[in-house]
């Protein structure tokens, strides 16, 4: 069975990047990665040739988008001279292209759904909708995502629901507006967001125990020397949002 690789639309969680780190300074001084040793166009060539016949098939190259491009007089095969000719300084523009979206099908094929009191109520402007419905079809089109799942509420109401495209797509079961989605670290920004928005209304403060709102977390113990010891310091928002709490 194919599982499609869903993708979920969440409005809340556009604006952490900007919020958060605006808000929460550095903890550490960035540092310099040392730059890593160049391979050569050979290199890569060699790496690539699984069965050292001098020859690139497509299920040698890492990526067909790439094949494409390395291939120039399109006979199917991508030879040293057809690598070295695409240049070897432009490998890393290449990989970049490749791995960029597919190109999307023209808008016109694609039809909007119905956006009234819902959208209205929540202040949402009905237009923009129809143009997120359409964009979200055009993306799964062309296979950058299997299916797609919008929710946006604003002030408090919800404004627009709405599920596309495939929940399994061997199966052909379309994607449900109640699909369970494996987020594992997205949910990190989520919350963020969520938090960050009772900050700005003043219900905390990021230097604030957070015994204040969970009493259970009064008094936290650390292992020290094999031993749950108390900690020295009280666990803060702050502290959780930049991963330093020791949890």
């Amino acid at each position: 069975m194919i599982q499609a690789r869903p993708f979920t639309v969440l409005s809340s969680a556009v604006a952490v990047a900007g919020v958060f780190l605006s808000t929460v300074p550095l903890q550490a001084q960035q540092r310099t990665a040392p730059a890593r040793p160049k391979a050569s166009v050979e290199q890569v060539f060699k790496q690539w040739d699984r069965d050292g016949d001098g020859k690139l098939t497509l299920e040698e190259v890492p990526n067909e988008n790439l094949f494409k491009m390395l291939d120039r007089n399109g006979d199917g095969v991508v030879t040293l001279e057809e690598a070295k000719a695409f240049g070897g300084g432009d490998r890393r523009a290449a990989k970049r292209q490749s791995e960029t979206a597919a190109e999307l099908p023209p808008a016109e094929g694609f039809k909007s759904r119905q956006h009234g009191d819902e959208a209205k109520a929540a202040g949402l402007k009905p237009d923009v909708l129809a143009t997120l419905d359409v964009e979200m079809q055009r993306h799964i089109a062309a296979h950058n995502v299997s299916g797609v799942v919008g929710l946006i509420h604003r002030n408090g109401q919800r404004g627009y629901f709405e599920a596309f495209g495939w929940l399994d797509i061997e199966a052909q079961k379309g994607m449900p507006k109640n699909a369970i989605f494996r987020l594992q670290s997205m949910t990190k920004p989520i919350i963020a967001a969520c938090a960050m928005s009772l900050f700005d209304a003043g219900k905390f403060t990021l230097d604030e125990s957070i015994a204040k709102h969970l009493p259970e977390w009064k008094e936290p113990k650390v292992l020290e020397n094999g031993k749950l010891v108390p900690a020295k310091f009280a666990i803060t928002a702050r502290m959780l949002m930049s991963h330093s709490s020791g949890l």
